[in-house]
């Protein structure tokens, strides 16, 4: 087990610990884990900071006000000192292994002409050391065949993700410290310091630019530094998957409406927050469909997104009673299948679960 004691942890959970592999695996955490960028020092260490915070600030644990009674469950982020062995999701991904955390969030800096540059990049694991009892951004549907019950279910779109560059302006960097060392105020009016924050802490609230945190004991007010406008495509990705994992459905929808908006997102990355909004708002009650047909349109031959279309299809057929209705929806299917199982290798186990269904239902729902 790795023993990280460095790191900087924001926890919105009422325990806290500097060791990730010591977390509490049943207590259903969703982690990520932002190490020091590749580049000079101090400069990745101060843009890897940046940017960790900048993430770290939209973890909430539940809604306010918060009528339903919801809860999130425990999200965390941490940041390491150490630089990943390799810049590669293969070395981001080993890194997971053996935590708690399912993220990762890397990459490179460094100076160019009158700003920084920094490569961001996202790796995603299906972590079995997580130990949660539950996770939300798998999509499942069930459908009646027969006397028996098929379920079918997808789960993220994308888990690498290689992010546009992101310039910074040189005199943006230089106003910012790495975390360890911001000032602590005894207020949220941010009038009176009180000490610094040191590499360990624990965030309890946040308001806005401001946040209240415990660093060894001490209690008090950060302000949290925000990153020149417009915002990053890389953090608001990033934010949004850390709500999917967690269900935290109307912020993921905010911020991945604010990445299919954003001009500079590439189009493999509005194609995946296509999906991942038809997933919201699946989860929702309400159709994704017209999510999941942008993304076809963007680029066709993905099957990642016919996975999400023939998902909505059948959660259609779960919900109706309508024989003619059904009748129409399993043509759709029929026609997707015949027209896209190229996509898929021949011995795919999940597109032949859809076809040898799918002849179950027709026959079924014949008069």
């Amino acid at each position: 087990m790795r023993n990280i004691c460095k790191q900087l942890l924001a926890v919105l959970a009422l325990s806290y610990t500097s060791n990730v592999q010591a977390m509490d695996p049943n207590n259903d955490w969703v982690g990520i884990v932002v190490p020091n960028f590749d580049g000079p020092e101090p400069l990745s260490q101060i843009v890897s900071t940046i940017l960790y915070i900048d993430i770290w600030r939209t973890l909430r644990k539940e809604p306010t006000p918060n009528p339903k009674n919801l809860s999130f469950g425990n999200g965390s982020a941490y940041w390491l000192p150490e630089h990943l062995a390799s810049q590669s999701h293969v070395e981001a991904e080993k890194l997971l292994t053996g935590t708690w955390a399912q993220m990762c969030f890397w990459g490179a800096a460094w100076e160019y002409g009158d700003g920084v540059v920094v490569q961001p990049y996202l790796s995603v694991i299906d972590n079995p050391s997580d130990g949660r009892n539950s996770r939300p951004e798998i999509w499942k549907v069930t459908v009646d065949v027969d006397d028996d019950k098929v379920m079918f279910e997808v789960g993220l779109p994308v888990t690498r993700c290689n992010f546009s560059p992101i310039t910074l302006p040189k005199e943006f960097v230089a106003q910012q410290s790495t975390a360890i060392g911001l000032q602590l105020y005894e207020d949220r009016k941010l009038t009176k310091v009180i000490g610094t924050m040191d590499n360990d802490f624990e965030a309890s609230r946040h308001e806005g630019d401001r946040a209240q945190v415990t660093s060894h004991g001490r209690s008090g007010w950060i302000r949290i530094p925000r990153l020149p406008r417009p915002k990053s495509e890389a953090t608001n990705f990033t934010s949004a998957v850390i709500k999917v994992m967690r269900g935290d459905w109307e912020e993921a929808i905010q911020l991945l409406k604010l990445v299919v908006t954003n001009p500079e997102t590439p189009r493999s990355l509005l194609i995946d927050s296509h999906l991942l909004l038809a997933l919201s708002m699946e989860k929702q009650g309400q159709s994704g469909l017209k999510h999941i047909e942008t993304a076809d349109a963007l680029n066709p031959h993905l099957q990642g997104t016919i996975r999400y279309l023939i998902m909505e299809y059948l959660t259609q057929v779960a919900k109706s009673n309508n024989k003619k209705v059904k009748a129409s929806i399993l043509n759709k299917i029929q026609a997707t299948v015949n027209e896209r199982k190229y996509l898929f290798p021949a011995d795919d186990e999940w597109i032949s679960k859809v076809t040898v269904t799918l002849r179950k239902l027709s026959e079924a729902n014949d008069p």
